[in-house]
């Protein structure tokens, strides 16, 4: 057996009670070399024990094994003959990094690291950082050194698990997520819910709810790195002790209408309510809902009790609005992007006199690409469907078919939006790959009002594109922008529509000038026109109408559920979660980025829907879109 005791030292990293630590010291006691052990136990914080590291090797090199790291015979050979052989290559390589299979979520994880401790030593740690690793390499970067991440799993991840370690871990790992957004840890959220699905055991919901616990609060909680000596945190003796609670015959009423967001409200409520008099049975209510989450395992089960332990984890008294920030923040890891807006290009063919061009250069990023398209649906698997359109005519992009029969052979559900003019010289293309809709703006009904509208002479060639889609029985719906100034136009364009036997989608204004809401609110339908809607719905020709306006009123609703299910990519990749009113930009972001979910826009949008509002959701008509609001009944608001 070859002896590397003079170049290599491990360090076993140990604190409390892991219960993996003779596994760890077994399969280091087993490889193929021989080298220095060397264990440093119950130090805190953990960049004390990283330090002690450095104050006590005496060899070139050394690993980093943490208790938890179940390591393969040959792992530590082969990692000191890779880094020797690197460094030969380039001498400013001073760590590689390799992956272990983590048991729990059945992911390969970037975990264990060998160092060239004859420069780490002129690095010492940071003990007060978050992640003083990271903080440390930051600094060993500025000075020119390097690390590579290697492919090979040398081992697994903590293959046993505690409840209060499991539950410490991916507290810990989410908060890393906000402070680093570290990729690979914004789907943990979801592969914890996934995985309690399958096997609702406490250790599963323990794992979970850390998660939980960090990721429902907007800031960081852990400051500095985890004393990992301390067996039982605080956070977590309070959800033992909610798992210990005997329920006797203790129940909870539930009805079939009560929506998720409704539960979540329902039972964060409730626990308020004891935080200023005493209730019989409320600290029973979470275990209650304990026991209802591993019979049901239901999304709406979930919120329910993810509801009452957004009280639990604020002792001062939670502001509850009608829309909860702590369940918007859960929402965005627990689903991800099922629908997406594509901005096909900024260029137009028409003039509006109320499209946003006209005051906006739209033309900057180009048209989309089927490379664009194509990045767009491998890095987000997840979105189903795709809408065609944009503030430009989607008709005039020269890779729109491509795009689409990409979109078509991968199971897409696609609608087009065009302004029709170019619809009957292209309806052959489109034949090869039909979407599930086109949907022509018209805003229009007759020729002098679509000439004054539009600036153009193109009337008889949109008329001409509709017919030739109704013809080849394509679903046709022709929209409207309904206001005060063309309310009374409402009859002429159902009359229109059933005429082309297509079907109508009629849409209230949006705010796209953003600091004037006193001004639209003047021009926008609000619920005092509800007697005018529910007249037009009387008319002749309403049976046509798919879509009424949604109303509008002065007092701010939180209704929108944009930032939490869509995402909008421009010809550049840059990005949108609003599906309305902003476009994408790179202020925003862009998609070639590692997080993109959860980058800062992101999350600002969705604290604006659900905490202060952006001046352009404030009137925002997919605010006010809800059952009852949906434009298909008469209102009773």
């Amino acid at each position: 057996m070859k002896d590397l005791s003079d170049k290599l030292t491990c360090f076993v990293i140990s604190a409390g009670q892991n219960p993996n630590y003779e596994l760890c010291i077994n399969a280091l006691k087993a490889q193929t070399v021989k080298f220095k052990i060397d264990i440093i136990k119950d130090y805190k914080p953990m960049s004390l024990a990283f330090q002690q590291m450095l104050e006590r090797c005496n060899t070139d090199f050394y690993i980093e094994v943490d208790e938890d790291m179940i390591l393969k015979s040959d792992s530590i050979e082969m990692m000191y003959n890779d880094i020797v052989e690197l460094q030969k290559e380039n001498s400013k390589i001073v760590m590689t990094t390799y992956r272990l299979h983590d048991v729990h979520i059945d992911f390969d994880i970037y975990g264990i690291k060998i160092y060239d401790y004859r420069i780490f030593c002129n690095y010492p740690y940071d003990l007060k950082s978050i992640s003083c690793e990271v903080e440390q390499l930051d600094r060993m970067k500025a000075d020119g050194y390097i690390y590579y991440t290697r492919e090979p799993v040398v081992g697994d991840h903590s293959p046993l698990w505690s409840e209060p370690l499991i539950f410490e871990r991916y507290f810990n790992l989410m908060e890393k997520f906000k402070e680093y957004k570290y990729a690979w840890l914004e789907t943990v959220p979801f592969k914890l819910w996934q995985k309690f699905q399958r096997d609702p055991s406490d250790l599963n919901l323990y794992a979970l709810l850390g998660a939980c616990w960090s990721i429902m609060q907007k800031d960081l909680i852990m400051l500095g790195e985890k004393d990992y000596t301390k067996y039982e945190s605080d956070e977590y003796k309070r959800i033992r002790d909610i798992f210990n609670i005997e329920l006797g015959n203790y129940t909870l009423a539930d009805k079939p209408e009560w929506t998720e967001e409704y539960v979540f409200n329902k039972y964060l409520k409730m626990l308020e309510m004891g935080k200023d008099v005493k209730i019989e049975n409320l600290s029973k209510i979470p275990k209650f809902l304990i026991e209802k989450l591993k019979v049901e395992r239901t999304n709406k089960a979930l919120y329910s009790l993810l509801g009452a332990f957004a009280s639990i984890i604020h002792k001062e008294k939670v502001k509850i609005l009608n829309r909860s920030p702590e369940m918007g923040r859960i929402k965005s890891y627990l689903q991800f992007p099922s629908q997406s807006t594509l901005y096909m290009t900024g260029r137009c063919n028409l003039k509006c006199s109320f499209c946003r061009r006209q005051q906006i250069d739209m033309t900057q990023t180009g048209d989309m690409t089927l490379q664009v398209a194509k990045d767009i649906v491998t890095k987000f698997p997840f979105i189903q469907g795709y809408c065609l359109c944009g503030f430009g005519e989607v008709l005039l992009v020269k890779e729109l078919i491509p795009i689409m029969k990409y979109l078509k052979k991968n199971g897409k559900y696609i609608g087009l939006i065009t302004n029709g003019v170019l619809l009957s010289q292209r309806l052959l293309e489109i034949m090869h790959c039909i979407p599930q809709y086109i949907n022509i703006s018209v805003n229009a009904y007759d020729r002098e009002s679509h000439e004054n509208m539009s600036s153009t002479k193109t009337w008889d060639k949109v008329i001409s594109g509709i017919k030739d889609c109704v013809k080849n029985k394509i679903e046709t719906h022709l929209s409207f922008v309904v206001s005060h100034y063309n309310w009374d136009k409402v009859p002429f364009y159902l009359k229109l529509t059933k005429e082309l036997r297509a079907k109508a989608v009629l849409h209230n204004l949006l705010p796209h000038d953003f600091d004037t809401n006193k001004e639209f609110l003047k021009d926008a339908l609000t619920y005092d026109d509800i007697p005018m809607i529910n007249k037009m719905k009387k008319d002749i020709n309403a049976d046509i109408c798919i879509r009424w306006p949604i109303l509008i009123g002065e007092k701010i609703e939180r209704n929108c559920q944009s930032p939490w299910n869509m995402l909008g990519f421009d010809a550049s990749g840059n990005i949108s979660t609003c599906m309305s009113i902003e476009e994408p930009n790179s202020k925003n972001g862009n998609m070639y980025e590692h997080v993109v979910w959860h980058n800062d826009y992101a999350n600002r949008m969705r604290e604006s829907i659900t905490g202060e509002q952006l001046n352009m959701c404030k009137h925002c008509f997919r605010n006010y879109e809800k059952p009852g609001n949906d434009g298909l009944t008469e209102y009773n608001i």
